[in-house]
């Protein structure tokens, strides 16, 4: 299984360390159940992925050092456009919720 991905708005870099904002910090400790060396995986948005480890979790701050940097890139490459004709009543409402989950 790969480890968890968190995205941080911040710059990242190999050798940083520093505490993982409040959201993901206990998503991280409470809800995925995290434990000190645990691997996760950093991205910021700008290209690339960054892994971590754990140093110190203590009620919801968690603390991370980055190890290393890999150029890979998720977003797809495909363009995807949607089209859809006006329907009545909940259908209209259930294809409207289905795109929204597509992003």
């Amino acid at each position: 299984m790969s480890p968890p991905r968190f995205y941080l708005d911040q710059p990242l870099a190999p050798g940083a360390r520093f505490d993982l904002p409040p959201g993901p910090a206990r998503h991280a400790a409470r809800a995925l159940r995290l434990a000190v060396d645990d691997a996760i995986t950093l991205f910021d948005g700008r290209g690339g992925e960054y892994t971590a480890r754990i140093e110190r979790i203590q009620k919801d701050t968690v603390a991370v050092s980055v190890t290393s940097f890999a150029a890979i890139e998720r977003e797809s490459r495909l363009r995807v456009m949607l089209a859809q004709g006006i329907s009545s009543g909940e259908r209209m409402d259930y294809t409207l919720q289905k795109a929204v989950e597509l992003g």
